[in-house]
Order: C-alpha cells, then structure tokens, then sequence
C-alpha cells in the first residue's frame, strides 16, 4: 500500500517519508517539495501500521495545518478523526485543557491577540505606575504599551517568566555602582511589574497570551510525570514544519513530548527565516544538530516551483 506513496518522488525527498526512526533533520528551501514530503510522510506512517491516535505533526499556521491535513487524509483510508494535525499553540492548549483542567491543575483561559492584551493594559493605565517623563505617555501611551507587550512575548519565547525577570531586576538595581546603572535598573523593575500585572491582570477576565500557552503546556508536564507520560503516548511519531522558526519555548515543549518517540521528524530552512514568527530563530536548526549528532540529514534541492 505505501509503494504508491513514492511514485515520483526524488531519492532525498523518499528517504524522508521512509525514515524508519529515531531523529531526521529535512533541509528544505522554498520549492523543494517539503509540503509533499510531510503528506506523504503521514499518510506511510499511518500505511505502515502507526495508529494515527500516536501521531503528532506541528506546523506555524492554522491555513498550512488545514492544507497538511486535507492533503494526508486524501492518501489515508478510513478514519481520520484521531490524527492530530495542528499549530504549536493549538497543541499547547490542547495539552493544558484535555490533561490539566481535568484534575483542576490548571484554570481555563482563551487565548488573547496583541491588540486585546493591549487594551487590557490601557484599561488599567493608571495602576501601572509608569514614569511619565520615561514614556511617551501623554501623546501616544498605545505604542508606549504596545512596546510593553512586545517586550513580554520575547521573554515568554525565552522562557523568561514575571518572577524570574523580578528577581534579576532587583538584584541589578541592588548592586548598582552608578546613577546611570541605578536608572537603567529602575526601568527594568518597571518592566517586570509591568509583566507581572500583565499576567495577573489578564488571568482576572480568562485570558492569556500565546506565549503563556506554551509556557503553561511545559510547566504542566515538567512538574506532573503521569501527564508527560500521557502526552508522550500521543506522540510516537512526531513532524514538524518549518523548524526554523521554532522559538527556544516551542522547541522545549517538543523535546519534552518526542523523548520517547519512535522518530522524530523535523523539515526547515537553513538558509532564510522566509516567516519569522517573533522570537523564532534558526539556532534552534544548529541545537537540533547538537542535540541529535547522529541524526541524518536528507538536503531537498529540486525546486519542484520552477520545473
């Protein structure tokens, strides 16, 4: 039944949907036929006896998961209800909500954009205590906050959390030599009260940044071993797209759940971050190197696009 799955594929593009196990790294620039390479990939697994329930393909948007999933379960037959197809951020809730609200481990929180967490902010403007003659507050306070919130989602994408930046700010402000290093510290305990009142301020109405999602999601299994457990059950084969653009906390959570995965499949540009997705970088390309030195690499060069 796979045999078709490899009619006109190239040699490298057929090594990567037949990968027999452990980790692969897919170099794949624009063209290559990644896209291919991923459908095919799910649907040989699911032909050659994966239970579709133990696989978990991860990718950056909710359109190219949509795409990754219709394209696979045009090639698979039967049921398709349990292949897990989804977004970093999809999947993250999906873990916190399913494995941590059950036993009451973890509130119930909706995800909130930029622009909601802003006005969150705004709302409470006054509370933040922000010195007015360090910000633009009267003429433009919703860049002024909007810079706040940016500030955040890098330090969430660092698995840098309100208490942890507190603690550092404290301690600079504590050991500050000048008034130019006192000052700069000022501002950066500023910001972790910014970051902490955030926080709180947004779990008060249910809400929580993207970032947090995935945070929430790693310190959930980390600290309960029957959840990772669970988590890694569904996860015995694992894809993902577009590793390039993998922040330090995504590539966390997924090394968490593929520790005990029969392969590891991971496709991304080394060359361009053509989509960066904030604090996405392509270091995550060189650890998985490091972090795997044994793992194949399978280069995809025909640029299907322009033949």
């Amino acid at each position: 039944m796979s045999r078709p799955l490899l009619e006109d594929l190239t040699p490298q593009q057929a090594e990567a949907v037949t990968h027999a196990g452990g980790p692969l790294l897919v170099l794949a620039g624009a063209g290559a036929g990644k896209t291919r390479v991923l459908c095919n990939r799910l649907a040989w697994l699911v032909n050659e006896g994966a239970d579709p329930a133990e696989i978990l393909a991860l990718t950056f948007s909710a359109k190219a998961a949509a795409e990754l999933r219709e394209r696979a379960e045009a090639m698979i037959p039967g049921s398709h209800e349990t292949l897990r197809v989804t977004t970093f951020h999809s999947y993250a809730l999906d873990l916190v909500r399913t494995l941590g609200t059950d036993r009451d481990l973890a509130p119930v929180l909706q995800p909130a954009g930029t622009e909601e967490r802003v006005l969150v902010l705004l709302d409470r403007l006054a509370d933040l205590h922000l010195v007015d003659r360090e910000h633009d507050l009267r003429t433009n306070p919703v860049q002024v906050v909007r810079g706040f919130v940016d500030r955040i989602d890098r330090c969430r994408d660092e698995r840098v959390d309100p208490r942890r930046y507190e603690s550092w700010a404290q301690a600079a402000l504590d050991g500050a030599r000048s008034s130019r290093d006192a000052a700069d510290a000022r501002r950066e305990v500023e910001f972790a009260r910014v970051f902490r009142l955030h926080d709180e301020w947004l779990s008060e109405v249910g809400l929580e940044d993207f970032g947090r999602q995935i945070t929430r999601a790693i310190d959930l299994v980390a600290e309960h071993a029957d959840l990772l457990d669970i988590a890694r059950s569904r996860a015995r084969h694992v894809l993902v797209d577009e590793f390039q653009d993998t922040n330090h906390a995504q590539a966390e959570l997924l090394y968490m759940v593929s520790a005990r995965s029969d392969s590891l499949v991971v496709v991304g540009d080394d060359d361009q971050g053509i989509y960066r997705f904030r604090g996405a970088s392509a270091k995550n390309m060189a650890d998985f190197r490091l972090k795997f030195p044994e793992a194949p690499v399978v280069r995809l060069e025909l640029n299907h696009r322009s033949t």
